[in-house]
């Protein structure tokens, strides 16, 4: 890819460019909480392994934070425009930058003592340290974001007040709230969420000496992992998907089994066993399939075949819901199984002027997703507000063209792995993980055979069809073929994922 490209040819400068603009501005703590990006698909692997983009990536994203001030900048003018976000989120945060490089003056309005959502609150710090939204914060407000915190909309002030005081609105107030599983005894249990929460911010008792975790998600592989590292003497995640349909990446895991951390797969809570009021374990049963034909959420049991295991508390990690009580009725906005309904282009509701991202908007997903709609509705926002996108200064907003080929990628060489601090010395406060050194990423870098994962190099077609001027038609749009094939830094797929090539025309020359 083009960072990798900058990275190896020693452009410190020039990838941080790239990688800024094209990851927002959140790309430090991204690669530390997003998923790893997946290897199956990276040429790399016909060689040896695929390219350890996280890890290259996480370097330029230091190098950002320590440099904000030339990176993070205020817009060359103002738009005279004023823009609410309700919610400091991934993707308010998100919206908020690209807002504020338009022009606009942005006022973001958090409930929360500290902006950041759940990257400030939810997010185990020895994934992701306080530090570094922190410092994403601090230069939000140098570059004029002003941050109204301790303000719950709905309480502190109305969604009336808002559009009264705003040209435009964002939000993005995630999903908090306990998602109720049903099971008999279900009131003796803790929420996972709220255990994570308040760990993060002054918890250090441990929840038990024998604890069960609800789930299989990465959010239930952190309660997992926390519990574990606060004392628990053994933790047992229950989860109702068979090993291959676990939806924690096999990474997260993992790291849970070498802590010692048991997962029961294929098995669904029925009963909370209790003794008066203390908890003495979880009836089960087997669990037959956890969707239906058409992939919707539909468990089926087996109640021929049961178990009981013992625990002396119960973490419920299987997702959260949202609290859209904040809205009022004043504003009559569309709702959809609890979401907030908008438009999945623009990110509107179906209100004008009214726009809504995360996961208030989408249900759980991750901090990329979040971020991604926040980028959206910055840009659909911007329309509505009859406001040309500034262009990011410099180099951070120019096409790229052709990425250089170095034959130097096809040898075979060692995939860099982020050094990790032994299990025996990892807590719930430091990091788990430390960055490559300058010589490691610059190393990896080169194995990045710019094989055109975002953009062709010049042995593909796309040379040819640029050179006639040819006309790529897809079930979506029609573009040329210096538009499709020329990469920007915002750029991350050619293609949508529900989108086919359906023709290409070239002239007829001569």
């Amino acid at each position: 890819t083009r960072i990798h490209e900058q990275t190896a040819r020693r452009r410190y400068r020039g990838c941080s460019a790239h990688h800024h603009a094209g990851q927002s501005y959140a790309c430090d703590y991204c690669t530390r909480v997003r998923a790893i990006l997946p290897g199956e698909g990276c040429s790399r692997n016909k060689c040896d392994e695929n390219v350890a983009i996280s890890a290259v990536e996480r370097f330029v994203g230091d190098y950002i934070l320590d440099h904000a001030g030339e990176f993070i900048k205020a817009p060359a003018q103002e738009s005279g425009k004023h823009v609410a976000i309700v919610g400091s989120g991934p993707g308010g945060l998100a919206a908020a930058y690209y807002l504020r490089q338009a022009g606009h003056a942005v006022t973001v309005y958090e409930k929360m003592d500290e902006a950041g959502g759940l990257l400030t609150y939810a997010i185990p710090a020895y994934r992701l340290p306080k530090e570094y939204v922190r410092r994403i914060v601090a230069a939000f407000e140098k570059i004029g974001i002003q941050f109204r915190l301790k303000t719950e909309v709905g309480v502190d002030v109305t969604t009336e007040d808002l559009e009264k005081q705003h040209d435009s609105i964002f939000f993005d107030t995630g999903a908090w709230k306990r998602q109720i599983i049903g099971i008999e005894g279900e009131e003796l249990t803790t929420f996972g969420l709220e255990f994570l929460i308040e760990v993060k911010q002054w918890m250090k008792d441990k929840p038990g000496k024998n604890v069960l975790v609800v789930g299989g998600g990465n959010v239930a592989v952190d309660v997992a992992i926390t519990a574990r590292r606060l004392g628990a003497g053994n933790v047992t995640m229950v989860c109702l998907e068979s090993e291959g349909q676990l939806p924690a990446s096999v990474e997260e895991l993992n790291r849970a089994r070498e802590e010692g951390i048991a997962i029961l797969p294929q098995w669904g809570p029925v009963k909370v066993l209790r003794d008066n009021s203390k908890v003495k374990g979880l009836d089960l049963v087997r669990c037959s399939s956890v969707f239906d034909e058409n992939g919707n959420f539909a468990p089926v049991y087996d109640q021929t075949v049961k178990k009981t295991v013992s625990g002396d508390s119960i973490l419920i990690a299987v997702g959260q819901r949202t609290d859209l009580s904040f809205l009022g009725k004043e504003l009559e906005l569309e709702i959809n199984r609890g979401l907030i309904a908008v438009d999945s282009e623009s990110q509107m509701t179906s209100k004008p002027g009214l726009f809504a991202g995360g996961e208030v908007a989408s249900g759980p997903a991750t901090v990329v997703h979040a971020m991604k709609t926040g980028r959206k509705a910055a840009a659909a926002m911007n329309e509505y507000l009859g406001v040309r996108e500034a262009p990011l200064d410099g180099a951070h907003g120019k096409a790229g063209g052709f990425l250089e080929f170095d034959p130097q990628g096809v040898l075979k060489a060692t995939k860099a792995k982020l050094p990790e601090r032994p299990i025996a010395e990892r807590s719930i406060e430091a990091e788990d993980t430390f960055g490559l050194k300058w010589e490691e990423v610059l190393a990896e870098a080169k194995r990045c055979m710019n094989c055109g994962c975002i953009a062709v190099n010049p042995s593909d077609i796309g040379t040819v069809l640029l050179a006639l001027d040819a006309t790529i038609k897809t079930t979506k749009r029609t573009l040329s073929a210096e538009a499709f094939f020329t990469s920007t830094p915002v750029i991350t797929d050619l293609l949508d994922a529900d989108e086919l090539v359906t023709e290409i025309v070239a002239p007829v020359h001569g």
